[in-house]
């Protein structure tokens, strides 16, 4: 089956939503060497000029099924710290990512990520 998400597809993305970003990242593998497969691209790091960054990964670790219709989104603040997105997170939801995002969605809330003004960090609560 043929994956749809792509840094090429992500480029369209941002320009169909008629978006000025500051910088566009591939991003490799994961953070884990365990879970690094031949290094293929799995996401991109999209940098707005408000100084959030919106993280879009599309491996088979993500919640997503891997690029083919989803992918997974984090926003971080200029520290990296995980921030809410309006009208997608709020500071008491248990976890900072947004999982199974289709191309639709992932344009609106590439559109968030844009207008941010207040960046309220995400609580990331402990693990029982």
């Amino acid at each position: 089956m043929k994956k749809w998400f792509s840094l090429n597809r992500i480029q369209y993305l941002i320009n169909k939503a008629g978006l000025r970003i500051k910088s566009f990242s591939p991003t490799r593998g994961d953070f884990e060497p365990d879970f690094r497969v031949n290094n293929k691209i799995r996401g991109v790091h999209i940098e707005f000029h408000n100084g959030v960054t919106l993280s879009v990964q599309w491996s088979r670790q993500n919640y997503c099924d891997a690029g083919v219709t989803s992918c997974e989104i984090m926003a971080m603040d200029e520290d990296g710290d995980p921030i809410c997105i309006p009208y997608y997170l709020i500071p008491e939801h248990s976890d900072q990512v947004i999982g199974h995002v289709d191309q639709d969605d992932l344009i609106m809330i590439m559109k968030e990520c844009a207008l941010i003004t207040t960046k309220v960090k995400k609580s990331v609560s402990e693990m029982v």
